[in-house]
């Protein structure tokens, strides 16, 4: 996507992000044990799920963008991981929808995406004993669904892991990631921000994941019935991002 292009995309998810969240019943208050309350919908299923990654997704995308602006390109890039992540988990979850039935991993990722934490380290050390679902399963799902949409879902599985490689050396603070922050003409490590090429590099890779986040939200909106929000996603796109196949 053109940079010129993001700080609208961002501001039109906004709306889009809420228009799909007017479709589902109000979410209403839960009392918690430990006092106080949290907010919950009261039928909770695929579609406040997925609902529940588009809010973070798009969130995601935000703070990468504002980060990225300020000169912060690692923690940019380590948020830029997570909406990989929530873009992954739409697409596992949403060949469910499109199926009209779940593989097992998906009906445990949803029912341990509704799961309550832990309250207490005992609780917390049983859950902790659980088997979670892999990025390997859902990646299967991505696979899938490229392969069927005529697509070369052994390519798209390749690189979408190359990718995750890549940024995860800024989720675990790899020495790489560490010596990126370092300014051979200043002999300073700039823990405040970077200025010049790195950020430049970073804001043009957040502009990339942002078609992804639009992609994202516009399978959701189908899937959701809101033709409206998926057309004007489309169109945004088509106008955004000039490298889209405009067939």
């Amino acid at each position: 996507m053109k940079l010129e292009s993001v700080p609208e995309a961002l501001s039109r998810l906004d709306g889009w992000v809420n228009s799909l969240a007017n479709m589902l019943p109000r979410p209403v208050r839960a009392d918690v044990i430990t006092g106080g309350f949290v907010w919950r919908f009261e039928k909770e299923g695929l579609e406040v799920l997925l609902l529940a990654k588009v809010v973070r997704i798009s969130s995601a995308l935000g703070a990468a963008w504002e980060l990225a602006n300020l000169g912060y390109t690692t923690e940019s890039s380590a948020l830029l991981r997570l909406v990989d992540d929530f873009a992954e988990e739409i697409r596992f979850m949403a060949e469910a929808r499109i199926e009209g039935r779940e593989t097992k991993a998906q009906t445990d990722f949803r029912e341990q995406f509704f799961r309550e934490p832990p309250r207490t380290p005992d609780e917390f050390l049983e859950q902790e004993n659980k088997h979670y679902v892999s990025r390997r399963e859902m990646k299967k799902a991505s696979k899938r669904l490229a392969e069927k949409a005529g697509q070369d879902g052994g390519l798209l599985d390749r690189t979408s892991s190359f990718i995750s490689y890549g940024l995860n050396q800024y989720i675990h603070g790899t020495y790489g990631s560490a010596m990126d922050l370092y300014h051979g003409r200043l002999h300073r490590f700039m823990v405040r921000g970077l200025d010049g090429q790195p950020k430049t590099n970073t804001l043009a890779f957040v502009g990339s994941k942002a078609t992804g986040v639009l992609h994202a939200v516009e399978l959701v909106a189908i899937l959701y019935g809101a033709s409206v929000v998926a057309t004007e996603i489309r169109s945004f796109l088509m106008e955004a991002d000039p490298d889209l196949p405009r067939s």
